[in-house]
């Protein structure tokens, strides 16, 4: 574990166990414990390989490959597989932003994503921290509001139809966090 606590942190619920992940990501017999720690270029298959965006939008490997090059990528394990990843970086407004978060769709409700946002937020160092998330997608919604963000605005045009909402959340003492 790195000095600040910030990633290779374990977590599993009192049955010690991810609750349903779904057999085709773990077995039911495996006892899982979720470990965050910083992605390296050797996930870049794992992560496109998890992502679901990848068959849609090929565009979308060259930017896990970026990420991992240039950002902070966390990933989530459990018994060693990747099932989650989120991107910190600046990039909005020089601000600290998840630029993406996701979980394997197996995965999704089972507080992977809270997790990762947390040892993310962890990395900000700025006064507020943003994430983004579309309009359609209630899940991440309820999440962000469950985890203190607020809404701070909307931009029309990104995907079409469906506008990006922006979360923000203040973020005490970021002159004291640590980036990774």
């Amino acid at each position: 574990m790195d000095k600040e606590g910030l990633i290779d942190e374990q977590y599993a619920d009192s049955s010690g166990s991810l609750p349903e992940c779904s057999d085709t990501v773990l077995s039911q017999n495996e006892r899982t414990d979720i470990r965050i720690r910083q992605g390296t270029l050797i996930d870049e298959q794992s992560l496109k390989d998890l992502d679901t965006v990848v068959p849609l939008e090929p565009a979308r490997a060259e930017f896990i490959a970026r990420w991992l090059r240039e950002d902070t990528v966390l990933v989530a394990e459990a018994n060693g597989r990747i099932i989650g990843y989120g991107v910190f970086n600046h990039a909005f407004f020089h601000q600290g932003q998840v630029e993406m978060l996701m979980i394997h769709q197996a995965c999704r409700g089972r507080r992977v994503g809270e997790r990762l946002l947390n040892a993310l937020e962890k990395l900000c160092d700025t006064p507020r921290f943003y994430v983004t998330t579309n309009l359609s997608n209630h899940r991440m919604q309820k999440l962000l509001s469950r985890m203190g963000f607020r809404p701070g605005g909307y931009v029309h045009e990104l995907d079409p139809g469906d506008p990006e909402l922006i979360y923000v959340k203040d973020i005490s003492n970021p002159a004291q966090r640590t980036r990774l």
